[in-house]
Formats: C-alpha cells, sequence, structure tokens
C-alpha cells in the first residue's frame, strides 16, 4: 500500500468502523429484548442527568370524610439519575507500507479489516464497561439472591427473579457467563425437560420464556475466599445503556525515523454509563475500569422502590 492510498484506507476503516458497529448493535439490542441497549446519543461534559418525580400512585390512601383535621402534606421529592461519559481507545497501532505492498494487498482490504476489529472491540468493552457498573450498581440486598450453596439452576433464577414479588414480570432478560449457562443446561438435560430452545446469538430461554444470553465477561465471575462464583443478572427493559457519543475519531500518522516507513494508528472515542433506578458520584469524573467496578461509587435513587430499578442479581458457585 502506497503513502498516497493511507487516506483510502482511513475512509474505508472508518466506514466499516460505523456500518460493523450498527449491525451489532442493532442484534445486540433485539437479542436482549433491550435489557442491555447500546445507542448513540451525544451529551456535553461529565454526565448526563435524568430528573423525574416520584411515583405518587403510592401516596393513595383512605380519607375519613366526616374528619375536620388539618390536611396532611407531603413534599414531592425530585429523582435524579446520573450517568457518566467513558473514554475509550486503542493503543499505537504500528506497520510498515511494505508489509501491504509485498503481498499486493489494496488499501480498501486493510482498512475494512481495522474498522471491523475496532468495531468489535469498541463493542466487547462497551458491554463489559455496562456489566461491571451493573455489578457493582445492583449491590443492594434486596436485589441480590444468595445462591452460593449451589451451582446455577432454574430454581436459583426464580428465586432470584422473586426479589421482584408481583412485579418479576418486568424481569425480561438474563445475562451470565458460560459455566453458569451450562450448569443451567445440564441441570436440564438430567431432568429430561424442555424448557430450552435455541435461538440466535447464543441465547436461550427460562421457563418464563426470557432469553438468556452467554458472555465470558470477567464482571460475571470472582474469587470469593478461594472458591470461584458467579453472577446471573436479571434485568429490566432499559435497564443498561450504553450511549455511544458519536465521537469516535481515526488518527493516522508516518513514521520515517527507521529504514522502511511506518504507518501509526490510534482511535479514540466515548460512551456513556447509565444503570436504571441508580445514580453515578459526581465526585468521580472520567473514570476507568477499576472506578466503573467501585461498588461506593453508584447508589440508589432516594426514594426510589427496588421493582423501580434495573434487575436483580443471582450468585451462585
Amino acid at each position: 500500500m502506497a503513502l498516497g492510498d493511507f487516506q483510502v484506507f482511513n475512509d474505508f476503516a472508518y466506514r466499516a468502523f460505523a456500518v460493523t458497529l450498527q449491525q451489532q448493535v442493532e442484534l445486540f439490542n433485539a437479542a436482549s429484548r433491550n435489557a442491555l441497549s447500546m445507542t448513540t446519543m451525544a451529551w456535553a461534559g461529565d454526565y448526563k442527568q435524568k430528573a423525574a418525580f416520584e411515583n405518587l400512585a403510592s401516596l393513595v390512601g383512605n380519607r375519613d370524610p366526616s374528619s375536620t383535621s388539618a390536611a396532611s402534606t407531603h413534599a414531592l421529592s425530585e429523582l435524579l439519575q446520573i450517568e457518566v461519559k467513558v473514554g475509550y481507545g486503542t493503543p499505537n497501532i504500528e506497520y510498515t507500507n511494505t508489509a501491504f505492498d509485498w503481498t499486493n494487498r489494496s488499501p480498501e482490504e486493510a482498512g475494512t479489516l481495522f474498522g471491523n476489529a475496532v468495531a468489535e472491540g469498541s463493542m466487547a468493552y462497551m458491554l463489559n464497561s455496562l456489566l461491571a457498573s451493573a455489578v457493582a450498581a445492583m449491590d443492594d440486598a434486596d436485589v441480590t439472591f444468595d445462591g452460593t450453596a449451589a451451582v446455577a439452576s432454574l430454581d436459583s433464577l426464580n428465586s432470584g427473579a422473586g426479589k421482584f414479588g408481583d412485579r418479576q414480570s418486568a424481569i425480561t432478560t438474563w445475562v451470565m457467563h458460560s459455566k453458569s449457562m451450562n450448569d443451567i443446561w445440564g441441570t436440564s438435560l438430567a431432568n429430561s425437560n424442555r424448557l430450552f430452545e435455541f435461538g440466535t446469538v447464543a441465547i436461550v430461554s427460562d421457563a418464563f420464556g426470557r432469553p438468556m444470553i452467554m458472555t465470558d465477561s470477567d464482571a460475571l465471575h470472582f474469587d470469593n475466599a478461594g472458591t470461584e462464583n458467579y453472577h446471573q443478572l436479571g434485568l429490566v427493559s432499559g435497564g443498561l445503556v450504553a450511549e455511544d457519543q458519536g465521537d469516535m475519531r481515526l488518527y493516522t500518522d508516518v513514521d520515517l525515523s527507521e529504514e522502511n516507513a511506518k504507518q501509526v494508528l490510534k482511535m479514540e472515542g466515548s460512551f456513556g454509563v447509565g444503570i436504571k433506578g441508580y445514580t453515578w458520584n459526581t465526585a468521580v469524573t472520567k473514570p476507568n475500569d477499576a472506578a466503573l467496578a467501585l461498588t461506593t461509587n453508584w447508589s440508589r435513587i432516594a426514594n426510589l422502590g427496588l421493582k423501580d430499578t434495573a434487575g436483580v442479581v443471582v450468585t451462585t458457585l
């Protein structure tokens, strides 16, 4: 690939990134029933704030028609959810032009391969960041089920969903590690039932028709005093949201300091992380991976009931 062709490479890389990421996002959103949704919505600054008033339905109660007592008062609370912006990118990627010239490969081919690879990596990073944030935020006892006495099963998922009481039908999707999926599938085979149907993108369903998405994210397992434990997340529609900021930039440069000229590539972008019912600690800006996964950086919105949050967590062997 000659030096003059490098702009062609850049153009194909960017177009491949945009098209590939859009296609995968559409598939992922549909497969998860929008429990984990990836959208494009740019916003200024480090945070996005969503304000809403509390649900007034819970204030309805008995009234004595014959009473002359003073009316009681209730100050209407404003609920605030804060989402945080996260930066991502690649290191400087170097290669020589002669590597492409020697094999007579076109810049279109190279750009498409690079764009597809970056799109795949970007989506994976957004997903892993969402899951790490969710596990950290959903640390409240009333939305977690401790099933560490056994491996994941339909029974443990059912117990976890039960945390939502009469609103458990709002839980639309399970997200879990492959180990948990295999344990559930193995139990199903052993019991000779037919509760599962294989679908696309590595998804099966539980007894209530909720899709179960399998992904080996580091956020879904941890060492518990020498014993490996696994999380299964039961999520509501819109529970976790990654908002691509549309600011992906591809930088290119030429390094002539060595005998063979080198091309240098770098990609940078950002996205927002939002968890339904939970708000980010604004004392922390531009968080890294460790900060996103820190429980103290997330808190449930004050005066918000558990049934109006992102979902539940089941923890098993």
